[in-house]
């Protein structure tokens, strides 16, 4: 599917325009995409092959085969739901300043303070 480059230009901030052009020079040298008439357009066979995968299509199983054997602490929609609620229980409590939890990793400290949630003092 072609995508206008005023549209993937439309995407940057002045900043980045510079980026924006050597990324697609990049991407151009590498044979991914071709520009033509000021759109972009995707190789038909890196899409077909990245489609593949991204989701483990075609006869070289990219994520592997499936296990054999059972797994013997299954994952199961309750356990996801009480395991989610569980850290998000513990970044709320850290946030307010509660100790009823433990600290949260530094990926998840980092994306507070990034997003301006948190502040490091």
């Amino acid at each position: 599917m072609p995508i206008p480059v005023s549209d993937v230009s439309a995407w940057v901030n002045k900043e980045g325009e510079r980026k924006l052009v050597e990324a697609l020079q990049k991407l151009s040298s590498l044979r991914i995409i071709e520009q033509k008439d000021h759109v972009l357009i995707m190789n038909d066979t890196f899409r077909h092959q990245f489609q593949n995968a991204l989701t483990g299509g075609g006869t070289q199983q990219s994520f592997g085969l499936p296990c054999s054997t059972p797994d013997k602490h299954p994952v199961d929609i309750p356990f996801l739901d009480h395991y989610a609620t569980t850290q998000w229980e513990a970044i709320l409590h850290y946030m307010v300043g509660t100790s009823l939890t433990k600290k949260p990793s530094r990926g998840v400290l980092n994306l507070l303070e990034r997003s301006k949630l948190m502040q490091n003092r």
